[in-house]
């Protein structure tokens, strides 16, 4: 049997809302595709990797998505290291996907100021990238299978080493 790859969909910079009609929704975020990479060979340390090349040092949470749920809320996995990613591999496997999709809640990284060609600061434009995490502001929290508001009130989360941080740190 011949090698399986998969595609890596990201969903980064947004916000889990309810609808008017109480569903929940990813809304104002961006989705990033990634190139195919061997589901044998997929691993936490990877993923975090290619968070950090959309320029966040940081996360609290990722969420792999169930495309066979009913619904975006129920369909939602958290994802923690080893066993999550074999979890999710058994998954893409036993249902025959060949991409799947992650959701990160990160906290939001304020702009970083580079210096210009003429000896001044320009701020970049607003984008999430290397600077330190503004406090208490995060990005992309959803309700399955934590408690979105318990999840946004305590402020509670991992970093990108895995550490545990706070809202704040």
């Amino acid at each position: 049997m011949g090698d399986t790859f998969v595609v890596p969909i990201f969903h980064h910079g947004g916000d889990f809302i309810q609808s008017p009609l109480g569903d929940l929704m990813y809304a104002n975020g961006l989705v990033e595709r990634f190139e195919e990479m061997d589901i044998d060979k997929m691993n936490f340390e990877d993923m975090k990797k290619l968070l950090e090349g959309l320029g966040y040092r940081n996360f609290m949470h990722v969420y792999w998505l169930d495309k066979n749920a009913p619904e975006l809320e129920t369909g939602l996995n958290l994802l923690e290291g080893y066993d999550g990613i074999r979890e999710l591999i058994d998954h893409l496997k036993m249902n025959l996907e060949f991409e799947f999709h992650l959701y990160w809640k990160h906290v939001i990284n304020e702009p970083v100021l580079a210096e210009n060609a003429g000896g001044e600061f320009a701020d970049d434009g607003g984008c999430d990238n290397v600077a330190g995490a503004k406090e208490g502001n995060l990005a992309g929290g959803f309700a399955h299978p934590v408690n979105l508001e318990s999840e946004i009130e305590s402020g509670h989360g991992k970093g990108a080493n895995g550490d545990d941080i706070e809202a704040g740190d």
